[in-house]
């Protein structure tokens, strides 16, 4: 049996949605929408999931599965932290597929909404109780073995360069009282610049600086160097493995975790 989606969103009709998928089209709803009409505003990748929710007032959102890919489990739960009162409604072709998101179920506001070519689309709730955040940003492990996931919970901004040193774009918390930090790696490079050029260096891969509570952590990479801010009072160590980690970090990531901005 189709359920409208006023069961799980009442008078939805009324509420600010986006729906952010690159393969449903918005009549793809159409199944359930019950009496009400439903006009969300259509997000075709990423970036405009990301502009969506920070330009309007969203109250119901509608996520496809397979737009963030292995990324949707992280993305609703800092979604969920920001905005509290945001109806999260996650979207597959079928039961079968979003049953390989077993993890939807340990959210009590989520919803799974099937639009199945095949069959009726289907609506259900989860009931079980939410269980912690899987990657909290608070969060260190006893054994300090850190992982990609975890590396990404302690950084709290990123600075982009190009291969001559001038800043192109910046990714930063709300964490990030002040810019300084950028200025010292710009200078920085510029130093590494006269070094190399004077005294014929060669081989250049990184570079870390300490302050009181950051450190921050400048690699090469292929097209540019990348600067990462790192909350030191977690006691993060740089190892090896992480700065091989950040060697191969593409900042463009951080567009799709709700708790970055562009400055």
């Amino acid at each position: 049996m189709t359920l409208p989606l006023t069961k799980i969103a009442p008078s939805i009709g009324t509420l600010n949605s986006l729906f952010a998928s690159s393969r449903f089209s918005d009549r793809s709803l159409e199944q359930v929408m019950g009496e009400r009409e439903l006009s969300p505003l259509l997000c075709r990748n990423k970036m405009e999931l990301l502009e969506g929710l920070r330009g309007e007032t969203i109250e119901v959102l509608l996520l496809d599965v397979a737009l963030l890919d292995k990324q949707t489990q992280q993305f609703c739960w800092r979604t969920q932290n920001l905005y509290p009162g945001l109806k999260i409604i996650l979207v597959g072709r079928d039961r079968q597929e979003l049953a390989s998101h077993n993890w939807v179920y340990e959210f009590p506001d989520i919803s799974t909404l099937g639009l199945s070519s095949k069959s009726k689309s289907s609506v259900s709730t989860s009931i079980a109780a939410m269980s912690p955040d899987p990657n909290p940003r608070n969060s260190v492990s006893a054994s300090n073995q850190y992982s990609g996931s975890s590396y990404m919970d302690v950084i709290l901004g990123a600075a982009i360069f190009d291969l001559n040193g001038l800043p192109r774009e910046y990714l930063i918390t709300n964490e990030v009282k002040n810019m300084n930090w950028v200025q010292t790696i710009f200078q920085a490079l510029g130093l590494r610049s006269l070094l190399m050029s004077s005294l014929r260096l060669e081989g250049f891969r990184h570079v870390t600086i300490y302050s009181k509570d950051h450190c921050a952590l400048v690699v090469k990479q292929k097209t540019q160097y990348t600067a990462l801010l790192i909350n030191q009072t977690q006691s993060t160590p740089v190892t090896k493995a992480f700065i091989e980690w950040a060697q191969n970090f593409q900042p463009e990531q951080l567009k799709l975790n709700p708790l970055f901005h562009v400055t």
